[in-house]
């Protein structure tokens, strides 16, 4: 039987759309949490396919230093020296500009963290200062989107629209059923800004975790508020780390150790958590050891758990 493939939406204005409903009550998914699975891993395989075409067939450097990420960092550079009472200029205040986020978030378990760090410093001693990685503080897997570029006024007053009250049980749905969903099978995956490590939903899940985010879009969308989403594909994925310099990829051999450093990584991966394979299970049940929580701000390298503007229960 042929795989079962659904396609990512283009990101739009603020909808009343489910995607994610749209894909379980596809024909040719029904529900199905075999479907699922394969919609997230025929996904991630294509998206792998055409980086690593990408970059290994590339006449030119293929990586794009990340800008915004370059800034945050000079930022914070200067606010760790101001004076006290002091602040940065005003061209500096990101909650006035159209680049922060309304998202709900899933933090990994140690034993994942520890994976993420082992995998972090095997892609970074290879490639050296180029590639920024992501604190382990500020890990996190997005859930849901519920708004998606705009000044920290306009998240507020969505937010206020969906209500605390829903928020919270959107928060807290994940703990309405008796088994939470689980993620696995994870390999990393890269593009021209970074790197991250991406997993399936466990198929032999009756309600999966895309189940838990159709659910948790609908709750969302009966506060009568339209929800837009930057990132629609099939994919559950934490970034492991961004490029912040290319000088290592302007060589071609440099790319195709890259590459092959990535390949090799996955194979590991393969063998040792895919009991198919001859591994060991590997199950990550989403919100195990600690709640979903709501994260509103500048989000697009991660925050802090601490500063979470609402959490879930646990």
């Amino acid at each position: 039987m042929v795989r079962f493939i659904f396609p990512a939406l283009t990101a739009g204005p603020p909808s009343r759309r489910n995607w994610y409903k749209e894909l379980l009550d596809h024909p040719d998914c029904a529900e199905n949490s075999t479907r699922v699975r394969e919609a997230y891993e025929s996904h991630r395989e294509a998206y792998s396919a055409n980086q690593t075409k990408a970059f290994t067939s590339a006449t030119t450097n293929p990586v794009t230093p990340d800008q915004a990420l370059i800034k945050q960092l000079d930022r914070q550079k200067r606010l760790a020296v101001l004076p006290n009472g002091t602040s940065l200029p005003a061209e500096d205040d990101l909650d006035s500009q159209d680049v922060n986020c309304l998202v709900i978030w899933a933090r990994p378990p140690p034993s994942v963290i520890s994976l993420i760090q082992d995998l972090q410093q095997r892609i970074a001693s290879l490639v050296g200062p180029d590639l920024h990685l992501i604190p382990s503080k500020d890990l996190h897997l997005s859930v849901i989107e519920l708004s998606h570029r705009h000044s920290v006024p306009h998240l507020r007053s969505v937010a206020d629209d969906i209500g605390t009250s829903r928020i919270q049980n959107i928060l807290d749905l994940v703990l309405t059923f008796p088994q939470k969903p689980h993620l696995v099978s994870p390999q990393l995956g890269f593009d021209k800004m970074g790197i991250a490590l991406n997993f399936l939903p466990l198929d032999s899940d009756r309600y999966t975790y895309h189940h838990l985010r159709s659910d948790m879009h609908a709750l969302a969308l009966e506060s009568g508020v339209g929800i837009d989403m930057c990132y629609t594909a099939p994919s559950a994925h934490i970034t492991l780390g961004r490029f912040i310099g290319n000088s290592f990829f302007d060589v071609e051999e440099s790319r195709e150790k890259f590459a092959s450093r990535v390949q090799e990584i996955n194979e590991e991966l393969r063998k040792r958590f895919e009991p198919n394979q001859g591994g060991s299970d590997f199950e990550w049940a989403v919100a195990g050891d600690r709640s979903l929580e709501l994260q509103l701000g500048y989000l697009k390298f991660g925050r802090e758990r601490g500063k979470a503007d609402m959490l879930g229960k646990i």
